[in-house]
């Protein structure tokens, strides 16, 4: 489903980008 996929893709990002939070 979209949702699994936007949070995954938002959970990648915040891994990768912890300081843009």
């Amino acid at each position: 489903m979209v949702a699994m996929v936007m949070a995954e893709v938002l959970n990648r990002a915040r891994q990768l980008l912890p300081w843009a939070v």
